[in-house]
């Protein structure tokens, strides 16, 4: 007997939202937030594994926000709408500065 994939978990229409027991709930024991952990891990994998979710884009966005992390722990002023205009509306030729 064969058994056909259950497409219906890879549809975005009928993905379902976060659990709101993954979100909103307090670890007690380490066993406990290693599931919570593993619940949240999971669900991201089942979103980011569509092909409606442009990669590189989200890998853009990641990048960013690292980018905007790493700035704000050297204390420099720069946000990420300024990291982000420093670095794409560069003509060639230009030098980025210091937020580039």
């Amino acid at each position: 007997m064969t058994y056909a994939r259950a497409d219906a978990a890879y549809d975005i229409t009928t993905l379902p939202g976060l659990p709101a027991w993954v979100a909103s709930a307090r670890g007690e024991t380490l066993e406990y937030v290693a599931f919570v952990s593993g619940a949240a891990l999971n669900h991201l994998h089942l979103v980011l594994r569509r092909e409606a979710v442009s990669q590189s884009l989200l890998r853009n966005r990641l990048a960013l926000r690292a980018a905007a992390a790493c700035v704000g722990l050297k204390g420099r002023p720069e946000r990420a709408g300024a990291l982000r205009n420093a670095v794409h509306l560069l003509r060639s030729g230009d030098l980025p500065g210091p937020a580039g």
